[in-house]
């Protein structure tokens, strides 16, 4: 099964439009077809942006808890110190962090200024990092060989 790991942009997406490739991504998750995880600092970043995005932070919780998403403890600076130096933002670092220490093989995000950035790919080789539409091709392409 697949490890997919989930910066805070595709949940909140995935909330917000049943109809794209977030939200498509999150049924995989719910159905056990891919395994989707974040950590509880993706968690608090969405429930920062709760009332911006109109969902409550009861709705958050619950959704997470019902697409059955694997939660990995928030991460301390000691977790995130080893990428700071590679990121384009620091306040990126704790996504790449929290892939790295999940042995995460994917990395899912709609970041394309920091997070899907040919720089941050070219520093951590180990994650495959890609938008969810992109993920959605990758696994397509992959049934079809």
């Amino acid at each position: 099964m697949k490890s997919v790991y989930f910066d805070s942009s595709v949940i909140i997406s995935s909330m917000l439009s049943a109809s794209g490739g977030s939200a498509a991504l999150t049924s995989l998750v719910r159905s056990k077809t891919i395994r989707g995880i974040i950590t509880e600092t993706i968690i608090d970043e969405v429930l920062v942006k709760a009332d911006k995005i109109g969902v409550s932070k009861t709705e958050i919780k619950q959704y997470i808890a019902e697409h059955s998403f694997l939660v990995r403890r928030a991460l301390s600076q000691q977790d995130i110190r080893p990428v700071l130096n590679q990121m384009l933002d620091a306040r990126d670092a704790h996504v790449l962090a929290g892939a790295l220490l999940t042995n995460a093989q994917y990395l899912v995000s709609l970041d394309k200024k920091h997070i899907l950035h040919p720089d941050i790919k070219r520093h951590f080789p180990q994650l495959i990092i890609l938008t969810p539409g992109e993920f959605l091709q990758h696994i397509l392409a992959d049934q079809e060989k």
